[in-house]
This record gives C-alpha cells, sequence and structure tokens, in this order.
C-alpha cells in the first residue's frame, strides 16, 4: 500500500525470508560461522537458541542458501511435531526429491535413508538437516533416533550434519539425552540487537529496498529500540506500521511522534 509513497521496489520489513534482508549482526554473523564450522568440518550436531521473534528461522534460510553444492541434498522441517515414523518418512521424501511409496514402516524408512547418505558419501557429499521448533518435539522418541542415525558414519565422519534450532526450552529438552547433548559442536545464543545494530538493521533494509534518504529521525530509531528491546521481528511490525502511518499522513520522514503512537496502539506485546 505504502511502497509508491516511498518509493520502494518491495516492503522492507515483511516477515518473509527474503535473502536480500538478511542482517548480520554481531550475533547473527557469529552464529553463521559456527554453523558452517560445524557443516564444512562434518561434524555431528548444532545448536541453535534464541527467544520468539530474533531472526533463526531467516538465519537458517541464509545459511541454506549460502552452502556449497557439496552439502546437497538439505532438508529443513519448520513443523517437527509429527510422530517420529511420520517425521522419518518426511525428512527422507524431502532429501530424496520424490515422495515414498505409502508406507510409515520405520525400518523400511531408515534403510531408505541409509541409503540416500551412502549415495550422497559416495558422491564425496555432506547433506544437512535442519529442525526448526525443536523445542517443540512432542515424540522425545525423534531425538534419540537422530542420535543413532548420526551413527552412519563415512571415514569416521557423520554422513549428515544435524541443526536443531528452537528457543532456550530446547536446551532442556537435549538435557534429557545427555547422550545426543555429548555430540553438540556449537551451540549459539542469538542475543537482541544493541541500539547501534537497530539502526544498523533498519537502514540496512530500507536500503535494500532502494531507500537512500533518511526517512526516521534518530530520535525515531532510538524509540524503535527502547520500543522493541532490539528484537527484530518487533523492529519490523513497528517499523511496517510506522511507514504505513507515514504513508496515511502524506509524511516523507518519519518521527518520534509517529513512533510512539504506534508503540501506544501496539495491544499485541512486542517483546515475548
Amino acid at each position: 500500500m505504502y511502497r509508491s509513497h516511498w518509493k520502494m521496489s518491495c516492503r522492507p520489513f515483511d516477515h518473509g525470508y527474503d535473502g536480500r534482508l538478511f542482517y548480520p549482526s554481531e550475533t547473527h554473523h557469529a552464529t553463521l560461522l559456527k554453523l558452517r564450522y560445524v557443516i564444512e568440518n562434518r561434524r555431528d550436531l548444532a545448536v541453535v537458541v534464541g527467544d520468539a521473534g530474533m531472526g533463526k528461522t531467516l538465519l537458517v534460510h541464509h545459511l541454506l542458501q549460502s552452502l556449497p553444492a557439496v552439502n546437497e541434498p538439505r532438508c529443513h522441517v519448520v513443523f517437527p511435531q509429527l510422530p517420529a515414523e511420520e517425521l522419518m518418512v518426511y525428512v527422507t521424501d524431502q532429501l530424496a526429491g520424490e515422495t515414498s511409496a505409502e508406507t510409515t514402516d520405520l525400518r523400511t524408512t531408515i534403510n531408505r535413508f541409509e541409503a540416500l547418505l551412502r549415495s550422497a558419501a559416495a558422491a564425496e557429499k555432506q547433506p544437512v538437516l535442519v529442525l526448526d521448533e525443536a523445542h517443540l518435539l512432542a515424540d522425545r522418541r525423534i531425538l534419540e533416533m537422530f542420535r543413532l542415525l548420526l551413527n552412519f558414519r563415512h571415514h569416521e565422519h557423520s554422513m549428515f550434519t544435524l541443526i536443531l534450532v528452537g528457543n532456550r526450552s530446547l536446551l532442556s529438552v537435549l538435557e534429557e539425552s545427555p547422550e545426543l547433548q555429548s555430540r553438540v559442536g556449537t551451540q549459539s545464543l542469538l542475543q537482541s540487537l544493541s541500539i547501534d545494530e537497530t539502526i544498523a538493521y533498519i537502514q540496512f533494509r530500507l536500503a535494500a529496498v532502494g531507500i537512500q534518504q533518511q526517512i526516521f529521525s534518530y530520535a525515531a530509531l532510538e524509540a524503535i529500540h527502547y520500543g522493541t528491546g532490539g528484537n527484530p521481528r518487533a523492529i519490523n511490525r513497528i517499523c511496517d506500521l510506522a511507514l504505513l502511518m507515514g504513508y496515511a499522513l502524506d509524511r516523507h520522514e518519519i518521527g518520534i511522534e509517529e513512533v510512539h503512537t504506534v508503540l501506544e496502539e501496539s495491544i499485541i506485546p512486542l517483546v515475548p
């Protein structure tokens, strides 16, 4: 609605997974380096945790899109709340790039999964599997299942890398499986953005959609940071609504008054 008013190529604060809008803050950049280290060195497992809205899923999308062909096939599971048998079928289908015959027999699926891994290993490839929202795993057998799957080895290395992503309660989930926890290669906690990072984040996203001039006053940027606690999703929401208000009022700069109005009208808590 407001794109033409601000002369933007697209909305800069959407909640989608456009790689152009990924801002590598200090904590996100460090996490990417750790994940790439684990993958490149064929380690078993990495863990990424962070509060809601910290950009975990966007980070994973950015990672998977930037990996070389040697890390194919890849699978990103965003809904892990399935029984172990169904989840295993889904993961295997995704890695294979095709749907299997109608069967949920776990032994058959694991045999198919192993065959895929051995085929990838023969081609000197290291598949990557991401379980997003892993703190929601209702069937605790899933963690044990993947721990056992990591025992498939090729030249002393696991034949795939597993990345578990979730909120802080994922750490408690892992405590229930000390054997799996002992195989964690790296663990990252995504932190809120500092005030300088919040300002850079907003300006980065505006520049990504073609905006070079200053739209938000410095006072407005400060208010956004303190009103959101540096949470990227909350920042996106406030900036999006502030741009809409600026369009409605035919403004060409967003000041602290507009930001305060948007913050006051936010009936949904901005920070979890």
